[in-house]
């Protein structure tokens, strides 16, 4: 939105001070993104067949549509996500998933409740309610979007008592992490506005940390994880400490979890001291699961402690289990941490032991093949984390998704599209479709649109087609300021 240059005059004594305005800044040029939307469209309208893949564009379409403010078009395209679904030999349930949760997104608590109507409650060889799920997931969106309103209407739908206390209960923290990226004074406000200490703890640091597959910075929109992702350490540590504060208000059976998520966000801040500090008084003397949590805590310090240069206090952890797989996980975060910092030859050493350990007992507790491919990735080591996918032969198709998904985050879209060809092969399109979609988002929103458009163009089918398509539009995309 353009900005209008305004001369402020100030009079003090005989003089006339002028106090020039802000030079306007240029409104946002989505254009090449809309075409690129306008040609996926175009092509999404001729495939055929592949009813999940085609409703997950429909909706992804729709919602590119809404951000760059094109409520019409969004609205086609969810009422095409619709008819899509419909077609589906089965009971479409991942399909309406997809829908309620784009609906859920735009605060369309009532267009969610109309798809509702035609979604049972009980699913033939499918466990649970999908009416209660689609609910779920929808209230889960909007809230996440802002629209609180939307959000309580849909948790209110939900049939089983507790569940719906339950979501009740998290939406408040889930809305008001919308407003994690704005200015300290408007997070106060957040903070301020929220009502109980379980809320508030929410919106500062989450509501747990449990193990993630290999360590990532993907984590929440609470306070804490919005300011780390921002750069702004001191923000981050001013949300732990808040939170930090309001532990001891939390129900008993919050405690464990609750003192994790701040344990995590202390240890990404690499403030080791406090974590530990937490770690010793809150989890290590708990009773409840506690290798798990001891598993948990243990290779986020050590993670921690590389990042420091304390590798050698780190790989005092490994001892701390005896399990082999779980000390695989231990080595694995430290393997990653040290490939991360550029201690390449530590990382590899480290990364095969814990390929060995996990080999004396493949189906063991702790880590697995999978993550330790991942999370070889993530730390920049590509060849030996192909060589620890292929150990995993045909079921390695989400291994090489991620290895992908680091190979794109790096630069490497050529490598990319290339094991994405050769590895995404596990008799489905969908994997290799979202994978060629990561690959050209990527390749835009680098600097290199043209470059994608390329082997996009020259693609024969139409569903990686249009995905690619997708894919492209998201990377050139520049969000806009709401007006």
């Amino acid at each position: 939105m353009n900005r209008f240059r305004v001369a402020l005059f100030i009079s003090l004594s005989a003089a006339v001070v002028a106090v020039a305005a802000p030079v306007p800044t240029a409104p946002v040029d989505n254009r090449a993104a809309q075409k690129a939307l306008r040609d996926a469209t175009e092509v999404l309208d001729k495939v055929t067949g592949d009813v999940q893949s085609r409703v997950q564009l429909w909706c992804s379409i729709a919602d590119f549509a809404h951000a760059l403010d094109d409520k019409s078009a969004a609205t086609v395209a969810v009422q095409k996500a619709t008819a899509v679904a419909a077609t589906s030999r089965g009971v479409p349930v991942e399909e309406w998933r997809y829908i309620g949760r784009t609906l859920g997104k735009f605060g369309e608590a009532d267009a969610v409740l109309k798809l509702l109507e035609g979604v049972p409650a009980v699913v033939e060889n499918r466990r649970g309610n999908p009416r209660q799920t689609i609910l779920q997931e929808s209230a889960t969106a909007a809230a996440t979007a802002g629209h609180l309103q939307a959000a309580e209407k849909l948790a209110e739908a939900i049939p089983d008592e507790k569940l719906r206390a339950s979501m009740l209960k998290s939406l408040r923290p889930l809305a008001a992490g919308k407003t994690a990226k704005a200015s300290d004074k408007d997070v106060q406000q957040s903070l301020d506005a929220l009502t109980t200490a379980d809320e508030k703890f929410t919106f500062l640091v989450g509501r747990t940390y449990m193990m993630l597959a290999f360590d990532t910075d993907s984590f929440g929109n609470n306070v804490a994880s919005t300011k780390l992702r921002a750069g702004d350490k001191a923000g981050a540590k001013d949300a732990a400490q808040k939170a930090l504060a309001l532990l001891p208000d939390l129900e008993d059976k919050r405690q464990l979890g609750a003192a994790m998520a701040v344990l995590h966000i202390l240890a990404k801040l690499d403030d080791v001291a406090a974590a530990k500090k937490l770690y010793a008084e809150q989890i290590a003397r708990s009773t409840e699961k506690p290798s798990q949590w001891k598993l948990v805590a243990e290779v986020t310090l050590a993670a921690a402690e590389v990042r420091l240069g304390q590798d050698a206090e780190a790989l005092k952890r490994v001892q701390a289990f005896t399990v082999p797989g779980e000390q695989a996980y231990v080595l694995q975060y430290i393997a990653q941490a040290q490939g991360t910092a550029g201690r390449k030859k530590d990382s590899a050493a480290n990364f095969a032991k814990a390929v060995e350990l996990v080999g004396q007992a493949p189906d063991g507790p702790g880590t697995t093949f999978h993550n330790i491919a991942s999370a070889q990735a993530r730390a920049g080591d590509f060849e030996r984390a192909g060589r620890t996918a292929a150990l995993l032969g045909q079921n390695g198709t989400i291994a090489w998704t991620n290895i992908i998904g680091s190979q794109v985050h790096a630069g490497d879209f050529d490598g990319a599209r290339k094991n994405a060809i050769e590895h995404v092969t596990d008799g489905s399109r969908f994997w290799l479709a979202n994978t060629m979609e990561t690959i050209a988002s990527g390749q835009a929103a680098a600097g290199k649109a043209d470059a994608a458009r390329e082997w996009i163009d020259k693609m024969d089918d139409p569903l990686l087609k249009a995905h690619a398509m997708v894919g492209l539009a998201q990377g050139l995309y520049r969000e806009m300021k709401k007006k």
